[in-house]
């Protein structure tokens, strides 16, 4: 049979106990929260990249046309969808060259935020640390910080002074006794 004292020890370790969990357990579900609400953001979208059609479709030809034949100059001859090909690329390649270079510039723009956020944490880490080891020394330097008649020197004085004036106090009382 429990006494009055024993139950409200018991009811008041329970209580104290369950208080414990509930902060564990919130402290735990905020952690978890904001894990899930922040690893969305992490997340980069594929940035689907277009490709140059070939159009029309097919092999190119070429065909290499010395000087002497009826063109008047050294080259290449292309057939008509050949030709047709190289035009549409050179025309579709400023899209494309745009295209590439707005996503590379977006992608270093996010590169340089997070090389700023990682300074600024290391900034945050470095000057936190500063501070610590400031303090620190300041401790120390209090803890070391003694008067003058507690250092050794003055001690080391006064022993010497002390022994000096014992030497000659005994050197006229042993005179004084002849």
């Amino acid at each position: 049979m429990l006494t009055s004292h024993q139950g409200l020890w018991c009811f008041c370790n329970i209580q104290l106990y369950t208080y414990g969990m509930r902060r564990l357990l919130a402290k735990l579900l905020t952690v978890l929260l904001v894990c899930s609400f922040t690893s969305g953001a992490l997340a980069q979208q594929p940035v689907e990249v277009p490709v140059i059609p070939a159009i029309p479709e097919g092999e190119d030809h070429h065909v290499y046309l010395p000087k002497g034949q009826p063109a008047p100059y050294d080259g290449f001859l292309f057939d008509g969808p050949t030709a047709t090909r190289w035009g549409n690329w050179l025309l579709l390649w400023k899209d494309r060259y745009r295209i590439d270079m707005s996503r590379e510039r977006e992608v270093c723009s996010i590169h340089v935020r997070l090389e700023q956020d990682r300074l600024k944490i290391e900034q945050q880490r470095s000057s936190e640390v500063l501070s610590q080891y400031k303090e620190q020394l300041n401790l120390e330097r209090k803890k070391n910080d003694r008067p003058w008649y507690q250092s050794f020197e003055f001690g080391v004085g006064v022993g010497a002074v002390a022994t000096i004036g014992l030497v000659v106090a005994t050197g006229y009382a042993l005179h004084g006794l002849r």
